[in-house]
């Protein structure tokens, strides 16, 4: 986000400050869940964050998810609870080796209209 945003972090008030800034809001689909390691598709007994409250007291137009699990997380536990319908973007992970970071930052760009 920064890389995007052109803006320098280095501490968590400067993520917030970058994130309210750009009238963002980033939340983890799942609450809690099961997983080995960092592999997605280990993930059982997934308790989905109740998002209601967030969406009703905002303004959020659009949801946006990082990675494929993301998206079918959000599809199947929260897309009806909150009415939105999500985009998938490619995962930040290192793990995903099929984006070059040009690519990350191209996709990004063009989902954030920037």
């Amino acid at each position: 986000m920064s890389v995007l945003y052109n803006s320098a972090v280095e501490t968590i008030a400067d993520k917030t400050k970058l994130i309210l800034d750009n009238r963002l809001a980033l939340w983890d689909v799942l609450a809690s869940c099961w997983i080995k390691g960092a592999k997605d598709d280990s993930i059982i007994q997934p308790e989905p964050n109740d998002f209601s409250h967030m969406f009703a007291l905002s303004k959020i137009e659009r949801v946006l998810c990082t990675g494929t699990k993301a998206f079918c997380l959000y599809q199947k536990y929260c897309k009806d609870k909150t009415g939105i319908k999500a985009e998938k973007l490619p995962s930040t992970s290192p793990r995903n080796a099929r984006f070059s970071q040009a690519a990350l930052l191209n996709a990004y760009r063009a989902a954030l209209n920037l």
